[in-house]
């Protein structure tokens, strides 16, 4: 959010860019504490080489009552000289409040529903497009999941 209020502030992004950045940020963050907490189709929030970060929860494969094992889709780190490229693996999601779940959702945003955001996901699986600041694993998670309308 403080980076979206300076690129405006300093001219870097218009006003439209502005709001729409600003909805799009001012999403809710619930930390998951039970398996009923993650679903085919949700976008979760977890710390990845010390960062935030986003991926597409593709499949729920076993849960016991401390994790549960998903496949997720998202932009992986391959090395210091490698690309970045989204792909699908296996992440256990402990129940400790640690991963949290992006509340997407009407009325504030218009959502696919999960078996179509699964499939966004599958298609850019293999991508090595990005970039900080402008395709990274918030704005892949966020275009599978959101229906954007550009204006």
């Amino acid at each position: 959010m403080k980076r979206n209020e300076k690129e405006f502030e300093n001219g870097i992004i218009c006003e439209q860019c502005f709001n729409i950045n600003k909805t799009l940020l001012d999403v809710k963050l619930r930390p998951i504490k039970k398996a009923e907490d993650v679903q085919k189709g949700d976008i979760i929030r977890y710390s990845y080489w010390h960062l935030w970060h986003e991926a597409v929860v593709l499949s729920i494969e076993d849960v016991n009552k401390s994790y549960l094992k998903c496949y997720i889709a998202h932009y992986a780190f391959c090395g210091l000289f490698s690309y970045r490229t989204i792909i699908k693996e296996e992440l256990k999601i402990h129940f400790d409040g640690t991963f949290t779940m992006l509340e997407y959702g009407p009325p504030k945003y218009d959502t696919y529903d999960p078996d179509v955001v699964v499939n966004r996901a599958h298609k850019r699986i293999g991508e090595q497009l990005f970039v900080f600041f402008s395709n990274d694993s918030s704005h892949f998670a966020r275009w599978c999941k959101l229906k954007l309308k550009k204006e």
